[in-house]
């Protein structure tokens, strides 16, 4: 049967001159004119792209575009063939698994479902495009009362030309991906909107990187090649048990010694799937009764292991049998306080639960540790990212310092990849910080939505200073943690030296933090994308606003605040002043390639710092008179 691929309402909103034909009306018009003239008619199907990624058609003669819709509506849909960068059925089957009679029924069904009742509920269809996370992440949509099928419409009209995220999965950052493939611009690649067809078309499979910050072989190296996950929808229901002594017996595995754990082994892991895991995944984490009739999809025990030398814990890997997720631990290691599994948080046995956790969701080694090389298994982080500062996956600890207490910054977004994201912390949220969950800890911050602060107030001066940067993936720690850990990666042959933060609270990857509340001492202060408001209080203070219109407030004492071009927005600087606070300039620029203005009208005591050259405006310095600025008020970090 010929598939559905024409939507009138659609048609008729992109074509305003057609806004008041009916239905017979607009299909008519499709039919005889808007075909052949190439107007778009569904927001689901690009005829574009489908001639673009499908060239054996142009070489069996189908060019036109009547010929390709009527081949896509024949023929392609069931073959699987791909006719947008934005709907991938491939991924609408696996990350949608309480579909599987749809699916069973072929990609013809699946995308009949996805216009009736997939979008508007919501389901994931492209790793590039989650409806979720674009309305979240884009207040004046939900302001406008926008529904899923026009918030994904403004993104294909709008959002993509204005450099809107639409997905925590995957980001793109139209610029950065032209700046990194300068060759695409010569090619005629050379707005947002062709920029994100090549990276869906070419540049995605190709590993080009598409924003600072998205990282396809970083994701990898925790999922495979070939990705193993639960059967589980977002909204739904993964359980878990813990054997017990009366269901031990039956256990199917090859493991002798199996057993129940300990009371206080079990809140360890109650405590890291509710609270660590639960707030990062879009399902709900179950504990259900294990008997010799059912149990949980995960399981719990103690056993003396597989015949595994020096065993102390293992995880079966999914996609086998009905072992998958099960965790096993040895008996041998409670009565010391590093790799007790009744251990507190950072403490090696309590990371370990989290790892094995980890493996239990899907996530793999980020290393060649045991031999994993081979297909489905590769790629691997690079030696000198395979850290616990990055994924409590890793076998490579940094000496002496503690383990992480949560799910690192790269595991959260491999898990992510897997499964979505959760909504929590979707409000404004205060994240205040003292020496108590600061200092020597690892561990990472999943935030959703809303408008953030950090808070340092509670941390007093430290023996150096202070460093954060609030951008994703981005370290909240003290200057002599920085990069003061050392560690020896498993498996290289060089034997070198790798350094990472002895410890730090690491930012995941789509968590937009605005504001910060610096320290009583020393802090260097680094904001990310948005609109910041940034306070640096007490001490001496670096502040660099990244992107976006800063607010910038250094305190009473002497502060240093960094200009940088092409941040797209000028930052307020609100308590500069001369002869005591200073201005440092990056990215080429110098005091003699600025002017400063005196501002006008209600402007009138403030100092604007411009380019002459681009015309671009820097910052605009509060209460400051112009002709106050002179060499001595800059300074180089």
């Amino acid at each position: 049967m010929p598939v559905e691929l024409f939507d009138a309402n659609y048609y008729r909103s992109v074509n305003p001159d057609l806004a008041n034909f009916d239905e017979a009306q607009a299909r008519s018009h499709f039919q005889n004119f808007g075909l052949a003239e190439g107007r778009q008619f569904s927001p689901l199907v690009n005829l574009n792209f489908y001639r673009s990624n499908n060239l054996d058609l142009a070489r069996a003669g189908l060019t036109t575009n009547r010929q390709l819709f009527d081949h896509l509506q024949n023929y392609g849909i069931s073959e699987g063939r791909r006719f947008s960068p934005l709907v991938d059925i491939e991924f609408y089957r696996y990350n949608n698994p309480d579909l599987t009679l749809v699916s069973e029924q072929g990609d013809s069904l699946l995308f009949e479902h996805l216009p009736k009742n997939g979008l508007a509920e919501g389901r994931r269809f492209s790793p590039f495009f989650d409806v979720n996370f674009y309305l979240s992440n884009n207040p004046d949509l939900v302001a406008a009362d926008f529904n899923n099928q026009q918030a994904f419409e403004h993104f294909q009209e709008s959002g993509i030309a204005e450099g809107r995220h639409a997905s925590v999965l995957v980001l793109f950052d139209a610029g950065y991906y032209l700046s990194q493939n300068r060759q695409l611009i010569a090619a005629g690649i050379n707005n947002n909107q062709k920029a994100f067809e090549h990276f869906q078309s070419y540049g995605y499979a190709e590993g080009r990187r598409s924003s600072p910050l998205f990282d396809r072989n970083g994701i990898e190296a925790l999922v495979g090649y070939s990705p193993a996950r639960w059967n589980v929808s977002e909204g739904g229901t993964l359980t878990f048990s813990f054997v017990t002594g009366a269901s031990a017996s039956e256990y199917i595995g090859p493991e002798t010694g199996v057993g129940e754990l300990s009371v206080a082994i079990k809140n360890n892991i109650r405590d890291i799937l509710y609270n660590l895991y639960a707030p990062i995944l879009p399902f709900n984490l179950v504990e259900v009764p294990d008997t010799d009739a059912s149990h949980g999809q995960i399981r719990f025990m103690f056993s003396n292991g597989d015949g595994v030398p020096g065993f102390y814990a293992y995880t079966y890997e999914l996609g086998f049998d009905d072992l998958d997720g099960d965790v096993h631990l040895s008996h041998n290691f409670e009565s010391g306080s590093i790799n007790a599994f009744s251990g507190s948080p950072g403490s090696y046995g309590y990371a370990t639960l989290i790892h094995e956790i980890g493996h239990a969701f899907g996530l793999k080694h980020p290393g060649n540790y045991n031999g994993e090389s081979g297909e489905g298994r590769s790629p691997f982080l690079p030696y000198g990212e395979d850290n616990n500062m990055n994924t409590v996956m890793t076998y490579n600890d940094s000496l002496f310092d503690s383990s992480p207490s949560t799910p690192m910054a790269y595991d959260i977004r491999a898990l992510q990849y897997l499964y979505g994201a959760n909504s929590f912390n979707n409000t404004d949220t205060v994240y205040k910080f003292d020496r108590t969950n600061f200092l020597n800890q690892k561990k990472a911050i999943w935030d959703s939505n809303g408008i953030d602060v950090l808070d340092f107030a509670g941390l007093l001066p430290n023996e150096s200073y202070y460093y954060f940067d609030m951008n994703e993936g981005g370290h909240l720690t003290t200057g002599d943690a920085r990069n003061a850990g050392s560690y020896s990666a498993l498996g290289d042959r060089t034997f070198a030296t790798y350094r990472a933060d002895r410890y730090a609270t690491a930012i995941a990857y789509g968590t937009i933090i605005e504001n910060l509340i610096g320290s009583q001492g020393n802090d260097y202060i680094i904001g990310n994308q948005a609109d910041n408001l940034i306070r640096g209080e007490a001490g001496y203070d670096i502040l660099v606003g990244g992107a976006g219109a800063d607010t910038l407030v250094g305190g009473g004492d002497e502060d240093t605040f960094v200009l940088t071009p092409g941040g797209g927005a000028a930052d307020l600087i609100m308590d500069f002043t001369d002869n005591r606070d200073r201005l440092s300039l990056e990215g080429g620029l110098t005091p003699n390639s600025l002017s400063f203005t005196q501002g006008t009208g209600d402007n009138g005591n403030n100092t604007f710092v411009q380019i002459p050259g681009s015309g671009e405006l820097l910052a605009v310095l509060v209460g400051v008179n112009a002709s106050a600025i002179g060499v001595a008020d800059f300074t180089s970090i």
